[in-house]
C-alpha cells in the first residue's frame, strides 16, 4: 500500500475545511441591502468610486472610495451565491460591507501579487442585484452624496 504524504499548505486545499470569513464593517449608515444595487462605478487611474442606490432615500447615494485598487470586479448576486461551495462565516442579513479572508476570489489570485504587495486585502459589498469585490492595499472610505435628480451622478 502505498502512502502519499501531504505538504502542510497543500492539505489546507485538499480538504474542505477552508470557510471564507466575512467581518462586517460600518459603512456609518443602515440600509435595506436587499434593494440596493451599485448605480455607478468608475475607476480613475487606479482610484475607484462606487455609487450604491439608498432604497430609503432616492436623493442620496452610499459611496465607496478607494484610493488605489489592484482588481475589481462587479457580478450579479446570483453567480456570488454559487461561487463558494464552503461555508460561509460572518455573513449578516442585510448588511453591505465585509472585509473577507479566504474566499474564492482571493484565492484565485496569484501569489506573485500577494507577495508583491503584502499588505493587500479583499473587500466585498453586497446588494441584491450587484456585488463589488476589491483587492486593495488601503481600507473603503464611506460617504453619504447628494443626486441630481437629472442624472444619476452625485455630488459630493
Amino acid at each position: 500500500m502505498m502512502h502519499i504524504k501531504r505538504l502542510p499548505a497543500l492539505r489546507r486545499y485538499a480538504s474542505f475545511d477552508i470557510m471564507p470569513i466575512f467581518r462586517p464593517l460600518d459603512c456609518g449608515l443602515a440600509l435595506k441591502t436587499s434593494l440596493s444595487t451599485l448605480q455607478r462605478l468608475v475607476l480613475d487611474g487606479r482610484a475607484l468610486q462606487a455609487d450604491f442606490l439608498i432604497p430609503e432615500d432616492t436623493g442620496r447615494r452610499l459611496r465607496v472610495s478607494f484610493a488605489d485598487v489592484e482588481i475589481i470586479r462587479t457580478l450579479d448576486e446570483m453567480p456570488l451565491s454559487t461561487e463558494e461551495t464552503e461555508k460561509w462565516v460572518g455573513l449578516q442579513s442585510e448588511h453591505f460591507a465585509y472585509e473577507v479572508t479566504d474566499a474564492h476570489f482571493w484565492r484565485s489570485q496569484s501569489e506573485a501579487l500577494k507577495l508583491t504587495i503584502p499588505d493587500l486585502k479583499h473587500y466585498c459589498f453586497i446588494t441584491g442585484w450587484t456585488c463589488l469585490d476589491v483587492i486593495s492595499k488601503h481600507p473603503p472610505i464611506f460617504s453619504v452624496i447628494h443626486v441630481d435628480e437629472d442624472s444619476d451622478h452625485g455630488e459630493s
